[in-house]
């Protein structure tokens, strides 16, 4: 079928490797094959004009070599955006070769052991998101949803939890308003103890750990295999089950993954790592709000303060709301509370009174609070929270709209 023709060329060395790659692509009756006998870096120019011409560029490289990363990165400027590079590796190829690879700006990183079915899927995916692209670039931030992210000033604060139950309770139509939910998607980004498929009785997902090792572009499809839904409206992408390295992730890989879920969903909550890594930097900047889970106890408060320190020096205009846990609202203050206060120059708005048994049972059980108490304190206190972040995330929105209608 005309829809499912694929344009590719194929760049390699003569060898039994590059031979059989050939032979492979030249028997997919989909693929209209063009086969140049060269290394990437000895083609020179001449790659650009290829990449504008088909659908794939796919080329083979025994390892992620200097020559072959400057080549991939030279394609890569002067080559149209849209323009889909592929590259064929030897089954052993190791994580932090195929993540220089991506770096350098490949959409994916194939073995060479690939049967012709696979290989055949993978092209197909391929070409369906190169002629994707642009519709997902004319995709305004008119239509972005907004992007709650949640750091923890010490490990088991609750953090995990809040932002579970959190994004449960966005996700809830409104009884009240009688609005109907919206809908949001929970993402673990801790990638070597990420707690949110286990307190919700879900799987883990290698999405993220492919998406480390072989690149490729985050599209609709991706998204599909990605996320599961948990309940209505919402989903969940939890973290792989083998702990990843914290660096596996480049900047650009998280920026376009938060791109793409705030272009699908209404509400994206982000469980932070407690770590500062690069790849931070992005979520950050798309964070329309940071909650920030602590305690009052001294030592919490003062590893506080660094991080709001941490997260705000690149990023002066970042909104942080410090979520204190585990503790009821006082009716009175104390003073250490107020000192707590100015130590991190935040009022105390939001406040998670300790409710160890509902928590629990629902922890057991692999579901949100509200499927099993949604009367109790907690539970009541993190919808409070919920409709709270709503309310003044669409306020916002309406001062921007004011804005930009009177300048």
């Amino acid at each position: 079928m005309a829809e499912d023709f694929k344009s590719v060329v194929l760049i390699a060395t003569p060898g039994e490797q590059a031979d059989r790659l050939g032979e492979t692509l030249r028997e997919l009756p989909s693929v209209s094959l063009e086969e140049h006998k060269a290394t990437l870096t000895e083609m020179n120019g001449q790659a650009v004009k290829l990449a504008g011409a088909h659908d794939l560029v796919v080329f083979r490289t025994d390892h992620a070599r200097e020559r072959d990363l400057a080549a991939i990165r030279a394609l890569r400027a002067q080559a149209d955006p849209a323009a889909v590079i592929l590259a064929i590796t030897p089954a052993d190829t190791s994580l932090a070769e195929a993540g220089e690879l991506t770096r350098a700006g490949v959409d994916d990183v194939l073995p060479d052991t690939l049967t012709r079915d696979e290989l055949e899927t993978r092209l197909t995916h391929w070409a369906k998101s190169a002629r994707a692209t642009s519709i997902e670039v004319s995709e305004t931030a008119q239509s972005l949803g907004k992007l709650i992210s949640v750091a923890q000033a010490r490990g088991g604060i609750g953090a995990t939890t809040l932002a579970a139950n959190l994004a449960d309770q966005i996700a809830r139509p409104s009884r009240r308003r009688k609005a109907p939910g919206n809908r949001v998607v929970l993402v673990d980004l801790d990638l070597q103890f990420g707690g949110v498929g286990s307190f919700l009785d879900l799987e883990p997902n290698e999405a993220l750990f492919q998406l480390a090792s072989n690149g490729g572009k985050i599209d609709g499809t991706w998204l599909d295999a990605a996320l599961v839904e948990k309940t209505p409206g919402l989903f969940v992408l939890t973290a792989p089950a083998r702990p990843m390295p914290l660096d596996a992730l480049t900047r650009d890989q998280v920026d376009r993954l938060m791109g793409a879920l705030r272009r699908r969903f209404d509400y994206v909550v982000v469980d932070l790592p407690r770590a500062l890594v690069e790849w931070l930097a992005p979520v950050l900047k798309q964070s329309d709000r940071m909650l920030l889970v602590t305690d009052t106890a001294v030592p919490s408060i003062h590893q506080a303060r660094r991080l709001i320190d941490s997260f705000t020096e690149d990023n002066l205009g970042l909104s942080i709301n410090v979520v204190i846990n585990h503790e009821k609202k006082p009716m009175i203050r104390g003073r250490h509370h107020t000192e707590a206060s100015k130590v991190l120059e935040r009022t105390f708005d939001s406040w998670i009174p300790h409710d160890p048994k509902p928590a629990r049972e629902a922890v057991d059980r692999g579901v949100p609070l509200s499927s099993i108490a949604a009367r109790a304190p907690m539970t009541r206190a993190i919808r409070a929270l919920a409709q709270q972040l709503v309310a003044d995330l669409d306020r916002s929105d309406q001062v921007a709209a004011t804005d930009t209608k009177y300048h």
